[in-house]
């Protein structure tokens, strides 16, 4: 099932009428960005709506890569029926996390979450070293006029 990031009514409405063309679920997320942008009370407000418009369309608000448990606390305190705790980077989102820190984070998150019936995503597989890694290679290659072609 597709996941769609939304900022505001628009793009929310025009994801509903989706799903109604193809009678299908749908799942809205909202990134830390468009939480700041947007806010979350209007975020909530506005999946509210979604719902009460578009009743035959089951719909879930989903945080997309939360960087620490306020992120995901927050989200849940809104409404969000679910939430993606990304410890791959600490909870600036610049420096690598190693594979326990990621894992003992998520764990909370999920204790957390748990407790009011929420679903948890965690990003344990993704290694954000060799994400840096490849990043850095295609910069200094293209630095080069060279392509380079990269994937996690």
């Amino acid at each position: 099932m597709p996941a769609f990031n939304i900022n505001n009514m628009e793009q929310g409405l025009a994801i509903m009428e989706a799903a109604v063309a193809v009678d299908a679920p749908v799942i809205i997320q909202a990134s830390r960005g468009a939480r700041s942008y947007a806010n979350d009370i209007m975020l909530s407000k506005m999946i509210d709506a979604l719902d009460q418009m578009y009743p035959q369309i089951p719909l879930c608000l989903h945080q997309d890569h939360g960087n620490e448990e306020a992120t995901c606390a927050t989200a849940l305190q809104h409404g969000f029926t679910s939430v993606m705790m990304d410890g791959s980077l600490k909870a600036d989102a610049k420096t690598a996390a190693d594979y326990d820190y990621n894992v003992e984070i998520t764990r909370r998150v999920v204790e957390m979450a748990h407790w009011i019936g929420a679903s948890v995503e965690g990003e344990l597989a993704f290694s954000a070293r060799s994400n840096m890694a490849a990043a850095n290679r295609k910069t200094a290659m293209a630095s080069k006029g060279r392509s380079a072609t990269t994937s996690c």
